[in-house]
C-alpha cells in the first residue's frame, strides 16, 4: 500500500455521487501485503477527513500484525476532541456487529 493508492482511493470514493459521509465504514484490509506509508503520510491520512464525526470505521487485517496505519489513526483520534470511532478486526462478522449491522449483512460477505 502507498500513499497515492491511499489518494486515490479517497478521491474515487468522494467523488462517488451516492457517498454519504454519514455512512459508516468497513475496511477490507486482509490484501495489504505490506506498507510503503511513511509517518508524515499517516499524519495525511489521518487528518483528511472525509466522514462526519459520528461515522464509525471498521478495518479488517489478516492477523494484528499488519494495521499499524490503523493503530496510529486511532491514537490520533483518541488525541482529538472527537472520541474514536475507529475500531480494529480481524474478522468481518465482529467488526460488521461494531458497526450496528445485523445478521443479514454478515451473510452478504
Amino acid at each position: 500500500m502507498t500513499i497515492e493508492e491511499v489518494r486515490v482511493h479517497s478521491q474515487k470514493l468522494t467523488s462517488d455521487p451516492e457517498f454519504e459521509p454519514d455512512f459508516s465504514q468497513l475496511i477490507d484490509a486482509t490484501g495489504i501485503t505490506s506498507s510503503e506509508i511513511s509517518p508524515e503520510d499517516e499524519h495525511e491520512i489521518a487528518t483528511n477527513r472525509r466522514f462526519a464525526e459520528k461515522t464509525r470505521h471498521a478495518f479488517v487485517f489478516r492477523n494484528e500484525i499488519d494495521p499499524c496505519l490503523a493503530v496510529f489513526m486511532a491514537i490520533h483520534d483518541e488525541a482529538g476532541d472527537v472520541p474514536s470511532r475507529l475500531r480494529l478486526f480481524t474478522d468481518f462478522q465482529s467488526a460488521i456487529r461494531w458497526l450496528g449491522q445485523n445478521e443479514d449483512a454478515i451473510s452478504l460477505l
